[in-house]
């Protein structure tokens, strides 16, 4: 060790100090991947630190009656190359007395030190200023309710518990097995944002999250800990009671604290299993909120409580078990150590390795952890957006200063902290790495290919639709029979539209034996009738039109099917039905459904389009193919209920009075069938790739883009 790093400038302002633990500090031994370390917490402000087996030795020293500089030099004495060096003393000194762990004989002057407390407050106000999705407000002392509580709870029963925690929940699932195709419908109606689930939301949640608590300070207070805060926090706008189970800290085994972090996610479990078992034998308000209570207990658990990549229970969880405490701080500051010391900062921050494992666990869970954030605040407010898109859009600023501005601004400062040399090395490396980005992102032409399931399908003249609302009153070919092109299938007769023909007809002939004696007698009468006459026929042409159009024939030569189980004559049916199909022999064409962000890439392109059929022994042939017809507009309706997932489709649709109606708009598509390709039966599936050449990364993320925008500006 070095004279520059043994001693420090500032030596002089606490070499005389004269520190003591505090008398209510308990200090209890853990140990961390084989590594012993101390806990150090004070009762009467609930301030706990964590510290090595070196740091504790010279703790055990602070007796409030020697001095700072004989604490050290006896250490340096006992120790010699391996003691700690005065600008470490000073900084645990400093710890300690941020955590008001230590009382000493004059005021540590840490301000002028190291300026901790300082930075620290200033931190902890600028984190809550600028994180108002997570405020904490204290309440009240609940350690007394917590006793009373647990007094009423058998000793021992952890065990027993346990296992009817299991039984609970499996025979929860074997009860839901049979009814999940009924309660995936149910959540996939969307109902969330409605007044009533709204509203259950708001009375069930504080309920659930009340239980879930309640269950850690149980599990502390069993333990020998003490639950002395209790309030509110405003997690994402939404109010959570909260309890400070933070005396598990002190715990000494592993796995007393892992089931305090557990505690909370087993009671949501149990109770989304009581409320699957209540889902399953209710109706109505009851059946509602027993969903709600399955969405609170499995939703909440998987993305925030039981996940190990956010700050909650799961976290702590998984740091017990792998026996890394400050599991996300040590990542993070092992992440930005590793990465400035690529970029030549010697000065890096560096974190002493337990073992090998522990520096692949801080790499993984600091990459994911991050990532896993960002996306989950930019899926919540993407769910936010699609019913109050002004606090969506709020939310998604939101994440993106605080995930990439104040990264951004964070790094030009540490490199403007830097030295002259690092600073123009780490200037240059970081230049050239967003000019390689940038030029690839706009320059690198990337395969651009769109894959979609296709039904094969009849042409559109083999379809027997229906101009206008008529009613079948006769049939001259049965269903099943094979007929050629032009042949007269049905009659679909407007009774409305034979009675005006009629009185037109009647009209014209009135006019006709009026005007036949007025030519000679009265020329100008009997022009003012060749004008009105006029008007009449051409009334009459159209409504004899649409009675020609009522004569339904066919197309196409084939066979002659009805649409539907039930008779055709005597159906009523509405303008644009499909009442029927004549089914040609060897004619097909491939309809599908695009979704607007896959059909843009359609316009104004030459798009290659290929058709994978299966062939013998399960192998894909491929066939060129070519689009004959394309709606102009986006709809809700789709050709047939097989491209949803009503029909064993993709596309999220519904069941409607008047037929299939698909969630989001699709365009709907029509593609030749390839010429050498065998002749497939009607229905059958078909995979449908389409070639858009290339696209730049800049091109994909500006579409993708704007129809968010578009999607969440209309909705």
């Amino acid at each position: 060790m070095s004279d520059d790093t043994l001693f420090s400038e500032h030596w002089y302002r606490v070499k005389g100090l004269m520190p003591a633990l505090a008398p209510d500090v308990r200090v209890v031994r853990h140990v961390y991947r084989l590594q012993p370390s101390y806990v150090l917490r004070r009762a009467s402000t609930r301030t706990w630190h964590r510290v090595g087996i070196s740091a504790y030795e010279l703790l055990a020293q602070f007796n409030g009656r020697r001095t700072v500089e004989d604490i050290w030099e006896a250490g340096l004495a006992s120790q010699g190359g391996e003691a700690a060096s005065q600008s470490e003393l000073i900084a645990l000194l400093g710890q300690l007395h941020e955590a008001d762990l230590l009382v000493v004989d004059a005021r540590l002057d840490t301000e002028e030190i190291l300026g901790r407390r300082d930075r620290l407050r200033k931190r902890e106000s600028s984190q809550r200023f600028m994180n108002p999705l997570y405020l904490r407000l204290r309440l009240l002392d609940p350690d007394r309710l917590v006793s009373r509580i647990d007094r009423l709870i058998p000793r021992n029963c952890f065990r027993y518990l346990a296992c009817a925690t299991v039984l609970l929940w499996l025979f929860a699932l074997y009860s839901l097995l049979p009814h999940w195709e009924e309660l995936t419908a149910q959540l996939g109606e969307n109902r969330y944002f409605n007044p009533v689930n709204v509203l259950l939301l708001a009375l069930l949640y504080p309920a659930l999250k009340f239980m879930h608590e309640l269950a850690h300070a149980l599990v502390v207070k069993r333990y020998g800990g003490e639950v002395r805060e209790a309030g509110l926090a405003i997690l994402i706008l939404v109010p959570n009671p909260y309890v400070d189970a933070s005396a598990a800290n002190m715990f000494a085994s592993k796995y007393q604290r892992m089931l305090v972090s557990a505690a909370g996610i087993l009671v949501e479990l149990s109770l989304a299993a009581v409320a699957a078992l209540v889902w399953l034998n209710s109706t109505g308000l009851a059946q509602d909120a027993a969903l709600s209570v399955m969405m609170i207990g499995v939703v909440s658990t998987l993305l925030f409580n039981g996940n190990p990549l956010l700050k909650f229970d799961g976290y702590y969880l998984l740091a017990d078990w792998v026996e890394i405490p400050n599991l996300a701080a040590r990542s993070r500051q092992y992440l930005l150590g590793a990465l400035a010391r690529r970029m030549g900062v010697t000065e890096a921050s560096t974190i002493t390795l337990s073992d090998r494992r522990e520096r692949w666990w801080l790499i993984a869970y600091g990459l994911l952890s991050s990532a896993y954030r960002v996306a989950l605040m930019f899926f919540i407010a993407w769910m936010i957006s699609g019913q109050y898109y002004f606090f969506g859009a709020l939310l998604a600023m939101y994440v993106f200063v605080t995930s990439l501005g104040l990264p951004v601004w964070r790094a030009i400062a540490f490199i403007g902290r830097q030295a002259q040399d690092i600073r123009r090395r780490l200037t240059l490396v970081i230049a050239t790495l967003l000019c390689l980005f940038t030029s690839l992102a706009v320059a690198l032409p990337l395969p651009k290919v769109t894959v979609a399931d296709g039904i094969v399908w009849l042409p559109e003249q083999a379809v027997l639709r229906i101009a206008q609302d008529c009613e079948v009153t006769q049939l001259h070919v049965a269903p099943g029979s094979e007929v050629q092109t032009g042949d007269r299938l049905f009659d679909c007769i407007d009774e409305q539209w034979r009675a005006e023909a009629l009185m037109l007809m009647a009209d014209l002939q009135r006019l006709d034996a009026q005007r036949a004696g007025l030519l000679l007698s009265d020329p100008v009468e009997h022009q003012s009738l060749m004008f009105e006459r006029k008007s009449i026929q051409s009334a009459y042409d159209l409504a004899a039109d649409r009675m020609q159009k009522m004569q339904v024939k066919a197309s196409v030569a084939g066979r002659f099917l009805v649409e539907g189980s039930t008779e055709l004559e005597g159906r009523y049916l509405s303008a644009n039905a499909v009442a029927g199909y004549v089914v040609p022999g060897d004619d097909r064409t491939v309809r599908l459904a695009l979704e607007q962000e896959d059909f843009v890439w359609l316009g104004g392109n030459e798009v290659k389009v290929d058709i994978l059929l299966d062939g013998a022994r399960s192998t894909l042939h491929t066939f060129s193919s070519r689009i004959t017809r394309q709606t102009p507009k986006a709809s809700h309706q789709v050709a047939t209920a097989a491209l949803t997932t009503l029909g064993g489709g993709d596309l999220p649709a519904e069941a409607l009075e008047q037929g299939v109606r698909v969630k989001d708009p699709v365009f709907d598509l029509e593609l030749a069938w390839p010429e050498n390709a065998e002749r497939q039966a009607i229905g059958s599936r078909v995979r449908v790739r389409f070639d858009h050449g290339s696209a730049t990364l800049l091109d994909r993320m500006t579409v993708f883009i704007r129809h968010l925008l578009l999607e969440r500006g209309s909705a």
